[in-house]
């Protein structure tokens, strides 16, 4: 603050000078002009001696010195002017009657600028300490912006521009730029992206498919049978090297789901079976029916006042559909574990599945050899088999596929 009221005072005197000479200089003139220029040095010599006093390069009584030496100075040049244009041509004040000027300045401006004393000069120095405590550097503002913190005043941001990013999926990793990016990029998207367009197994952008591959109701790819052991003509051995089912697991894997709603969907077939029960309801893994009747009563009862599991789509499984629950690596009953767990008397299908392993079960598959037989699954071992029309067998429903 004492530099801005210092730098006033000179120009001022400055200007005063300059005008005085464009008059035609009188002896009087000179001498104002000579004491003008004085009075701008000890200015000059008062601030620079005070600048210093800031810095902490000059304090306690060399400081006083210096301003000493400063009025000094003063009282000699003012002397020195009033011998060379004369006495009675200078008006000149005593050095401390400057000092004191000076000081009720600085006094007043401190005033000015302390709200405790009403003051309403703004707090510059607060200001600037606020600016300096900021911590972003070039990297973090844009390229085409400036901004100001401890890193200095007005600094230049070397942040790039990137403005609307757009990205579309690819096979790999894409690199984001560094950079600004404005909000209105986009990444792709496409409304195909849903489970019933992948193929089950599969997982897109985190969509887990459940399409059968092909589109079929069974998968194009066979299932994999569900062995997991090796053997020899006779015992289990290290599968390596063996070149056996058990070893290379060729195949769709089975992608089973409980729905809690008395149904199992296979996301590898894309088909819902019917969980079967021991409750003596019509789930009731017991329950036999001709193979007509498994479409007359069953099917027909499954389908009936609103559906089984809310759907009225339920049918008796083909051959293929049927033989694809059987999983080889069980045995009595041979399949997977959500088709048999939990199996006590008098459970029902919410809480437990159950397969019988003493009947067969109805494919709708005539065999057309003897069209008095349709093809049928022992769910012990998983063999298939040809049995006459008329007999009893388990029925299990199921929906879904093409």
């Amino acid at each position: 603050m004492m530099r801005i009221i210092y730098a006033t005072i000179a120009g001022v005197l400055l200007a005063t000078v300059a005008d005085q000479a464009r008059a035609g200089p009188t002896p009087a003139q000179l001498c104002q002009s000579a004491t003008d220029m004085d009075s701008a040095k000890f200015v000059k010599c008062r601030l620079t001696a005070e600048a210093k006093n800031a810095q902490g390069t000059l304090t306690g009584q060399k400081f006083t010195i210096a301003l000493q030496k400063c009025s000094t100075n003063l009282s000699v040049d003012f002397a020195n002017a009033a011998r060379k244009y004369g006495a009675g041509n200078c008006t000149t004040v005593p050095p401390s009657e400057f000092d004191a000027y000076l000081t009720q300045c600085s006094d007043d401006t401190a005033d000015a600028a302390d709200p405790a004393a009403g003051g309403t000069l703004p707090d510059v120095q607060a200001e600037l300490e606020t600016c300096n405590a900021g911590t972003a550097v070039a990297a973090d503002v844009l390229s085409s912006k400036t901004f100001s913190s401890a890193a200095g005043l007005g600094v230049a941001g070397t942040m790039a521009d990137r403005g609307a990013v757009a990205l579309v999926p690819g096979t790999s990793d894409q690199a984001i730029a560094a950079g600004y990016h404005n909000g209105s990029g986009t990444c792709a998207g496409d409304a195909n992206l849903v489970a019933d367009n992948i193929i089950a197994g599969v997982t897109l952008f985190g969509v887990s498919g459940t399409a059968a591959s092909g589109g079929g109701s069974v998968a194009a790819a066979p299932l994999r049978t569900g062995l997991a052991q090796c053997f020899d003509a006779a015992e289990s051995i290290p599968c390596p090297g063996t070149g056996q089912d058990a070893e290379l697991q060729k195949g769709v894997p089975q992608a089973l789901t409980d729905n809690g709603d008395g149904t199992v969907t296979d996301a590898a077939t894309g088909l819902t079976w019917e969980k079967m029960s021991d409750d003596g309801t019509i789930h009731d893994k017991d329950n036999t029916y001709t193979w007509l009747n498994a479409f007359a009563v069953k099917i027909a009862a499954l389908n009936a006042e609103g559906g089984f599991a809310g759907h009225t789509d339920w049918r008796l499984p083909n051959i293929r559909e049927l033989h694809s629950i059987v999983n080889f690596g069980d045995a009595d009953p041979a399949v997977a574990n959500l088709f048999h767990r939990q199996c006590t008397p008098n459970c029902t299908v919410l809480a437990c599945s159950c397969t019988s392993s003493t009947t067969y079960g109805w494919s709708s598959t005539t065999y057309t050899d003897w069209e008095q037989s349709a093809w049928c699954v022992d769910f012990y071992d998983g063999y298939i088999s040809a049995n006459g029309k008329g007999g009893n067998l388990v029925v299990r429903a199921v929906r879904g596929g093409s």
